[in-house]
């Protein structure tokens, strides 16, 4: 729930977005998000001009739309399904309304949010676990294959490859298949040049990693942040109008 803030923190405060919509699904999932970035916003400084809930799988958005533009936002973070998703951004290019920077969790990840909307996807941001432009080995050539095989873009396909270049790696250092031996590699272990980079667990075998940003640009997701990782600066998107 930092990421957000720490990107629109890159740019001038002169053309910073400021007037933000926070929109979270009416499910507990979007509820828990929901927490999490008023406790961000507070501790970056940030405050919401409007903090709505928003219907599961309605068909008309419009309400909250003419709140968004009444509101003047121009800044958006959503937390929705793909489809609910996809009805809002056509909705909002209906009535005009317009933020220069929308960023999504769950909804705008998806191959499928960019199919339903084509150019008009262009500047959207989504959230992640791996990007294929990490520049770590191999993570180029696995996002390369990943969509030669299935004719789609992934955010999660490294992380799980990486589970099993880790694996690999335990078993050696182990020099046993046996569990509990390659477990104990695991634990408090560094294993380096994995398409996640180089990953650390701690003593309880947890490894943690930070959540990706990517932005939505001719049909390819371009990592925003991490911005060590990163080459990709985030646009703020002009109105629908001037396209």
């Amino acid at each position: 729930s930092e990421v957000p803030f720490k990107i629109l923190n890159t740019f001038p405060e002169s053309k910073r977005p400021t007037r933000i919509a926070l929109l979270m699904e009416d499910s507990v999932d979007g509820q828990a998000f929901g927490q999490c970035f008023r406790q961000s916003a507070k501790q970056y400084g940030y405050s919401y001009a409007l903090d709505e809930p928003w219907a599961v799988g309605a068909k008309d958005y419009s309400s909250l739309v003419l709140k968004a533009k009444a509101k003047k936002i121009n800044a958006m973070f959503i937390f929705g399904s793909p489809q609910d998703t996809i009805t809002l951004i056509r909705q909002m290019k209906e009535q005009g309304l317009s933020p220069e920077y929308i960023h999504g969790w769950k909804g705008t990840w998806t191959s499928e949010f960019w199919n339903a909307l084509g150019k008009d996807a262009q500047y959207v941001l989504d959230d992640g676990f791996w990007s294929e432009e990490f520049p770590y080995p191999g993570a180029k050539e696995l996002g390369e294959r990943f969509y030669n095989e299935f004719n789609r873009r992934s955010v999660s396909t490294g992380l799980y490859y990486a589970l099993a270049q880790i694996l690999w790696q335990a078993i050696e250092k182990a020099g046993s298949l046996d569990s509990a031996k390659v477990r104990d590699a695991v634990y408090g272990g560094t294993f380096k040049g994995t398409v996640m980079g180089d990953v650390q667990y701690d003593e309880n075998g947890v490894a943690l990693s930070e959540s990706i940003a990517c932005q939505w640009w001719d049909g390819q997701q371009r990592l925003v942040y991490p911005f060590s990782a990163s080459s990709w600066k985030v646009k703020l998107a002009p109105p629908w109008d001037e396209r």
